[in-house]
Parts: structure tokens; sequence; C-alpha cells
């Protein structure tokens, strides 16, 4: 039982394990903290329009722009997709569209792409886009197609 003149220091310095779980808990709780860095900048359209889809479609030839192992889906391009997701700041641009079937469109929702995914898919398109439409990706505002 502690007496009524005891102080924190007093426990503190009497139980020195107690300062370094203290220390533990407050830095664990820093460590977890989530930080507030703002939201990104976000384009005011959110939709594609339908002339927009329409377009992806074409470049994509009607298919569906994902690959894996090498071998492009065959499905129909039914999505128009931002390839930069827009709730993480991503243009409404052509230049940010893909044309996706639903489960590849569902199966991404709203994952950012990896430089790695953003350099295959120029290529591909290189293979299929048509002629004097321009391959690359540019997701940022302002910058963007």
């Amino acid at each position: 039982m502690l007496a009524a003149s005891t102080t924190v220091t007093d426990v503190i310095g009497a139980h020195p394990f107690i300062t370094v779980a203290a220390v533990i808990l407050i830095l664990l709780f820093l460590a977890t903290r989530r930080r507030k860095t703002g939201k990104p900048q976000q384009d005011q359209r959110r939709m594609f329009t339908g002339s927009q889809k329409q377009e992806a479609k074409r470049r994509a030839g009607g298919r569906c722009e994902h690959s894996s192992m090498g071998f492009r889906c065959k499905q129909p391009g039914q999505h128009a997709d931002h390839i930069f997701p827009w709730s993480k700041g991503g243009a409404t641009e052509m230049s940010n569209c893909q044309s996706l079937c639903a489960r590849h469109n569902l199966q991404k929702s709203a994952t950012v792409p990896s430089p790695f995914y953003i350099h295959r898919l120029q290529r591909r398109r290189g293979r299929y886009f048509p002629a004097g439409v321009n391959p690359r990706v540019e997701w940022r505002l302002g910058r963007a197609h």
C-alpha cells in the first residue's frame, strides 16, 4: 500500500520497469497513430463521360486491358477505370483511363498501380492502340491529357 505522501516519481524511481513499460507504450501509440497528411487533391469530375468510355473501348479494341502471366484478358471491356484511382488523386482523363471487364475492375478496386504495372500497360498499349494515339499513362492533375 502506498503512503499518502508518495509521489509518481517515487513509484517510478522504485520500479524502473514501469518507466520502460510507459516508454514502450508511448512509442507504440505514436507508431500506430495515423498521421493526417491531408486529402489528395481530386479532379472535380469523378465519372468518365459516355464518349470517354466509348473511346477507351475503341482504343483497347473492345477488350479488357488487364494482363496476367503475359496474356491479355479476352473478356469485353465493360468499365472505364481510373488506372490511378480517383480517390487517391487520379485525374478523370483519357491518359488515366483503361477499359476493364467487370471482374478485373472490381478486383482492382482502388488499388494504386505499381510503376512496373504502368510500364507494362504502356508497352502492351503500343501493340493494340490505334496509330497516332499516345499509350502513355499520366494520372496527375494538370499533366493528364
